[in-house]
């Protein structure tokens, strides 16, 4: 046994049961080896079995590979070639995922003619991008108690880092539209399918009634390509929340399917003033020099819920800018649509302050050198900028060398605040530097605290059990070895 370095190797003895105990490497290797004698005296001979450590599964693709940068694999596997000159999208062909800039290793060739267990899925196979309407900007839908907000969700043609691509979108809008209403509202959605797979809408966080939910096979059936589905969204709660597919999540969210519900709390003092309220949408693309990466068209590939993508997206867009005055207070509402990436965001040289998140006001606010925020997640932050120039929205994280166990600096910039040197009106200075103690949620969450220390009165174990899709064993033997409790 050893750790992925192959350094420090561990005998574990001849061919029997080894209780091994604590094992000391968190990511290891086990090789197994046809020996001459029961204690060998040196390396092994014939190596006949080989295997990891499920930690060690989802690393990048950096096992045993040597120094150097990765161009994009040449290798195609095509069901059909392409035509010079054909303006028609031709089939999704599998290609070696981009790494990132920063990460310096090459795959070995081997590596680089692997390909997933899946036909490979990009939508819009066989028409003409120059026929699906560009994409536009997100835009704001205020509405009112009541009212019937039609949300289509379609193919569209965008321009990525001068890539011509063919995504999904809401109302043809990236992110889908921001919807704002007040706390207590009602709204009634009719949801049009105008995509080539069968889609749904979650209304992620909102308490709503379960048929509503938008969960297919477990609150309603799929919308199928062309269909249509009437929601109603009851707003009880006050806060920042957020709207997509539960269906292929992996290949519908990833290529543009979301978007932000504002709802305004009935308190006008909720929070504290602010200069303005921003949105910001938090994503990542596997963008490659021929496009997309294409997705499995049976199952998710690469991860159990998609990929880590190459491309960082605000706001749908890789060049996201904002231009503020000298001193403003500008709330931020984030949200995390990725399918697997955390970030952790700042605004070095301008100070931050924690006022929220999910459902709304925390009961004290706090000072933040930056924000962690895992998928799915919405934090609520002001943010002041107290001096004219350039403020750069980072990304700023611990990255993994999963070959030799070792952290690095990962940073990215995802866009920038340019700071004008005119001074913001009203000076909300004051302010935004008392952290303020909100004593109606200590109210609200008094109820709660008798609970918060008693031990667990139920115990329920959840079992994951991916089965074919990821390449695992079949359905029949996963349910065998390891059944649900």
């Amino acid at each position: 046994m050893a750790p992925p370095s192959l350094e420090l190797l561990t005998y574990l003895g001849p061919w029997k049961v080894n209780p091994l105990g604590e094992i000391g490497f968190d990511k290891f290797l086990v090789f197994v080896s046809a020996e001459p004698d029961a204690r060998p005296r040196s390396e092994w001979t014939k190596l006949v079995a080989r295997g990891m450590s499920p930690s060690i599964r989802m690393q990048q693709h950096s096992m045993l590979m040597v120094a150097g940068t990765q161009p994009e694999a040449e290798h195609d596997h095509a069901a059909m070639e392409e035509t010079s000159g054909d303006r028609l999208v031709p089939p999704a062909k599998w290609f070696m995922p981009p790494m990132r800039p920063n990460t310096p290793i090459m795959p070995m060739p081997a590596m680089m003619e692997m390909e997933p267990p899946a036909v490979p899925f990009l939508p819009g196979v066989g028409l003409d991008p120059a026929t699906l309407p560009e994409a536009v900007p997100q835009k704001l839908v205020r509405v009112r108690n009541g009212d019937t907000l039609e949300l289509t969700a379609g193919l569209v043609r965008r321009t990525l880092l001068g890539r011509p691509v063919v995504m999904y979108a809401y109302n043809r809008q990236y992110p889908g539209p921001l919807i704002q209403a007040d706390q207590g509202d009602i709204l009634y959605v009719r949801f049009k399918n105008e995509i080539d797979l069968p889609s749904a809408v979650h209304w992620h966080g909102i308490r709503l009634e379960n048929w509503s939910d938008g969960v297919p096979g477990v609150t309603q059936a799929p919308v199928e390509p062309g269909g249509e589905f009437l929601y109603k969204v009851t707003f009880k709660d006050a806060g920042i929340y957020w709207y997509h597919p539960h269906l292929r999540e992996d290949i519908q969210q990833d290529l543009g399917l979301y978007g932000n519900i504002l709802v305004k709390s009935k308190r006008p003092d909720a929070f504290g003033p602010a200069n303005r309220e921003e949105t910001l949408i938090l994503d990542d693309l596997v963008l490659g020099e021929r496009g997309l990466l294409p997705y499995g068209k049976e199952h998710a590939t690469h991860a159990l819920m998609g990929r880590f993508g190459n491309v960082m997206l605000v706001n749908g867009s890789p060049d996201y800018s904002l231009e503020v005055k000298r001193g403003e207070v500008v709330r931020f509402y984030v949200t995390d649509v990725s399918n697997v990436r955390s970030f952790n965001l700042a605004f070095p040289g301008a100070r931050m302050k924690l006022v929220g998140a999910d459902v709304g006001r925390y009961e004290r606010e706090e000072w933040v050198e930056s924000v962690p925020i895992a998928p799915a997640q919405r934090y609520i932050v002001d943010v002041r900028f107290p001096t004219a120039g350039t403020v750069p929205l980072m990304n700023q994280v611990q990255a993994i060398d999963h070959n030799i166990g070792t952290f690095f600096a990962d940073f990215d910039t995802l866009g920038r605040v340019a700071v004008a040197a005119e001074r913001a009106r009203p000076d909300h200075r004051a302010a935004f530097e008392t952290l303020r103690w909100r004593t109606a949620t200590v109210t609200e969450i008094d109820a709660y605290r008798q609970w918060f220390t008693k031990p667990a009165e139920k115990e329920l174990p959840l079992t994951l059990r991916p089965g074919r899709s990821l390449g695992g064993p079949p359905d029949d033997a996963a349910r065998t070895l390891h059944p649900v409790e």
